[in-house]
Parts: structure tokens; C-alpha cells; sequence
């Protein structure tokens, strides 16, 4: 029961953060100045719950029979009287909301009554401002009928990691038709798609704030053999108006089931006090098929040898095409004495792939480039090849053993030499005990020295 019970709450606790929607508010003051912050809260939270996590400081009258009013923001506007403000001067805080880029005086208050507006302006119903994902409200202290606050889009204010730089490249050629709004991308199996991703701070109301933890991440859903492929960069933490660029590639799989793909750009970060930017960008992934194609991949193990050597040929085709094939395999070389064949089906699902290993013997024949032909005849007809280089070993064992037997001489010549200098050549008497002597000399003059100093010490 115990663990139950934490499971419940932890759910509790990490529930209301999943739902939580963001909104952005715009407070412009009669100086000029512009206050601009994201809030995050619950769908359907009111507008007056929602103005009291403002960084600014708020004084509010009521709440009353319609709810609680503005007074004061940041200590500008008025004095609460009763369950309501002064509004010494006809001034008092007006409350907006942004629609189709335009503010629009919201036809409800912040709290009063049980219901949420329905958000449309020409025709209201609820009774008061409730909380959906991306708006924007705004607050400006003005006389009835002046003009509304400077309009700043969501992403200006909840959103300042931007997506500023953003190329896809194709086996190096660049997508025209992929870019930081989405598109298509064209492909070919085995193909390499690269992401050049270019990140930059854009926040224009605090130049202190600083985004942290900044991931992008590419997932192509369903693409192998039905699993995702996913690949993910980090970037460094960046300050007001910097940016950083980064990559990602990765390579599409050999066999394909489908001809479209769905690729999701994920990016996320750390914005205002731990609060969570997400940015999701995506594309289609569409995949050029041949209806008849197949990829050859061929390899020697030596690509260079000597005759009457063993060697090893490795082949791999496979069925990249929309239909199944009928093929007939030859590979020859008559100097190598290679003549092989195969006949085989290949399909597009089931038996994709096609693997051999062919060993052959060289046989004694001279030096130089031998080419070995792969010809695949199918719906149509496909030629591969490549070069085998045989070498010239008898030369090179030839060399290297008078280079060894050289120098074998030249070892026995000094081995010889050594002896004849040791039996006519004997040391003389200071060479042998010339160590000896110098050390006895050195006592001798330190025994002086001290027997001079205890002299001198005792007159």
C-alpha cells in the first residue's frame, strides 16, 4: 500500500506540470516602458491567479461582485477604495488580448463569475478570462479609448531560443524545398541526410536571462524495419543576442518498406527559471525509388597479392527497387582463372539482401592490375567492377634477402674486427688505476684542509 500511495502522488505532482499551458503577458506603463514575461499555469486558471505569479508586484481590489480589479502594477495606478479603485484621473489598467495580431479589449474581467469566456469578441459568453496555451494578454494603465500596448508575438515572449539558421543537404546537395518552417525532403536509400542547425537568444526583454540546456534531436519514424532512427546534438548555453551551430547526419537504411516518412526536429531548452521551450519542426521524408535497382557492394580482402596466393572476393546486393527480381550472376577474369555464376530471386521484402563469399587461388602469372567484371542480368542490366593488383613478391624476396645477407656480413666483419683489437692492445697503469688515484689525492687534500682550519681556530 505504501508504494501505491507514492506512486499516486508523484503522478499527482508530475501531472499538473505535463498539462501546464503557457501565456505571455505584455505590461506597458505610461513612461514608455514594457514589461514582457511568460507565464505557465493549468488550463482554465483565471486571469487574476494567473497575474499574481507576475514578477511584478500587483495590488488588487475585492474581490467583488465582479471579481477582483487591477489597481496597481509595479506601484503605478491607483488606490484600492472598498472593493474597488479610485480611478483618480479616469485612468486605470485596461486588459487585452491579442487576436490575429491585434489587441482586442477583453469583454470579460480577471475572475468574476464561475464560467470561462468563451474567447470570442463579438459575441461573448462566460464570465471571465481563463487560461488557454499560447496567448497573449496585455495590461496597459491608460484613459478609456487610448491606445493598446506595442503588440509582441508569443514566440517574442515565450519562445526566445529561435531556430534562426537551418540547411538539409542530401548526399551534399542542398533541399530547396526544407527549411526552418518544414518542407519536403527527396531521398534515395542508403542516402545521407545532413542537418546544419543554427540556434540564436533572441530575448528582447531581459538581457540577462540566459538559456540553458539546449538539445536538438531528429527522429524518422517507422523506417527501420519499423523502429525509429534517432540522433540528438547538444549546444552551449547561450546569452542574449549569441548563437550556436551544430549538425546532425544520418543515413537512410538500404531496404525501405514504404516511399514516405514522417522526420520530427526537436528542440528543446531551458528558458525562464527552469520553465521548458519546445520547438518541433516537420518534414516530410519522401524516397525516391527506382522500379528496377540494385546496389552492388564488392570487396577483395586483398586488394593486393601475390601469385599463388589464396584471396577472397565479398559481395553484397541488394533490392532497392519496387519489384522483385530475377537474377543471373556472372563474375569472370580469365587471367585469374575465375568464371563464377549464380542464379538467384531477390525481393523487396522478404529476401532483400544477397551475400556471398567467392575464394579463389591466383595463379603464376605476371605483375600488374587484373579487373574483375560483376554482371547482374535482371529487368535490366548492371556491370560493376574492380582491380586486383598483383605484386612482384619473387623481386621483393629476392631484395629483401641480400639486404639480410648484407648485413649479416657486416655483423660477422665486426664481430671479427672486435677480437684482433682486444689481443694487441693492452691498458696502461693509470687507465686501469686512475679512479683510485684521484680519489686518494682528494682525501688527502681534505685531511690537509681541516688540520690547517683546527690550526687557525686554536692560536
Amino acid at each position: 500500500m505504501n508504494h501505491k500511495f507514492l506512486l499516486i502522488s508523484i503522478l499527482l505532482l508530475i501531472i499538473p506540470l505535463i498539462s501546464a499551458d503557457r501565456v505571455g503577458v505584455i505590461v506597458s506603463f505610461p513612461d514608455g516602458s514594457v514589461h514582457g514575461q511568460c507565464l505557465e499555469s493549468n488550463e482554465n486558471t483565471n486571469g487574476y491567479n494567473l497575474l499574481l505569479k507576475l514578477s511584478l508586484s500587483t495590488l488588487w481590489a475585492g474581490p467583488g461582485l465582479f471579481g477582483h480589479m487591477l489597481c496597481q502594477v509595479n506601484g503605478v495606478g491607483q488606490e484600492v477604495s472598498g472593493n474597488f479603485c479610485s480611478f483618480t484621473g479616469g485612468k486605470f489598467w485596461s486588459f487585452y488580448i491579442l487576436k490575429d495580431n491585434k489587441w482586442k479589449s477583453l469583454p470579460v474581467g480577471f475572475d468574476g463569475g464561475e464560467n470561462c469566456w468563451n474567447g470570442d469578441i463579438n459575441i461573448p459568453a462566460g464570465d471571465h478570462y481563463c487560461v488557454k496555451d499560447k496567448d497573449v494578454i496585455g495590461l496597459n494603465f491608460i484613459e478609456y479609448g487610448n491606445a493598446p500596448p506595442p503588440v509582441y508575438s508569443f514566440n517574442q515572449i515565450c519562445n526566445p531560443l529561435e531556430l534562426s539558421d537551418l540547411k538539409i543537404y542530401v548526399n551534399g546537395k542542398k533541399q530547396a524545398d526544407a527549411d526552418e518552417e518544414g518542407g519536403s525532403i527527396e531521398a534515395k536509400p542508403d542516402s545521407t541526410i545532413l542537418f546544419k542547425i543554427g540556434l540564436e537568444n533572441n530575448y528582447i526583454f531581459d538581457e540577462s536571462m540566459e538559456i540553458k540546456n539546449i538539445e536538438a534531436e531528429i527522429t524518422i519514424e517507422d523506417i527501420n524495419s519499423g523502429k525509429d532512427i534517432e540522433k540528438k546534438v547538444s549546444f552551449k548555453d547561450l546569452e542574449v543576442g549569441k548563437n550556436d551551430k551544430d549538425e546532425i547526419s544520418f543515413n537512410i537504411p538500404l531496404v525501405l518498406e514504404d516511399d514516405k516518412y514522417d522526420i520530427e526536429l526537436k528542440i528543446t531548452a531551458n528558458t525562464f527559471s527552469g520553465m521548458r521551450q519546445l520547438t518541433i519542426v516537420n518534414y516530410d521524408l519522401e524516397i525516391d525509388k527506382e522500379k528496377h535497382d540494385l546496389l552492388v557492394k564488392s570487396e577483395l580482402q586483398n586488394p593486393e597479392s601475390c601469385p599463388n596466393t589464396n584471396n577472397k572476393l565479398n559481395l553484397e546486393i541488394t533490392n532497392i527497387g519496387e519489384k522483385d527480381e530475377d537474377v543471373f550472376l556472372t563474375i569472370k577474369n580469365s587471367d585469374l582463372n575465375i568464371d563464377f555464376s549464380d542464379s538467384f530471386t531477390i525481393d523487396i521484402k522478404d529476401n532483400p539482401l544477397y551475400k556471398k563469399e567467392i575464394s579463389f587461388t591466383i595463379p603464376s602469372i605476371n605483375p600488374g592490375d587484373y579487373k574483375l567484371t560483376i554482371n547482374l542480368d535482371y529487368s535490366e542490366n548492371t556491370k560493376e567492377s574492380l582491380t586486383l593488383n598483383i605484386k612482384d613478391c619473387n623481386q621483393l624476396t629476392q631484395t629483401s634477402e641480400l639486404t639480410t645477407e648484407g648485413q649479416n656480413i657486416q655483423r660477422l666483419g665486426v664481430k671479427k674486427a672486435i677480437p684482433q683489437q682486444q689481443t694487441n692492445y693492452q691498458k696502461s697503469f693509470l687507465e686501469i688505476y686512475m679512479i683510485p688515484v684521484l680519489l686518494g689525492v682528494f682525501l688527502i687534500f681534505l685531511i690537509f684542509s681541516l688540520i690547517l682550519i683546527i690550526a687557525m681556530l686554536n692560536q
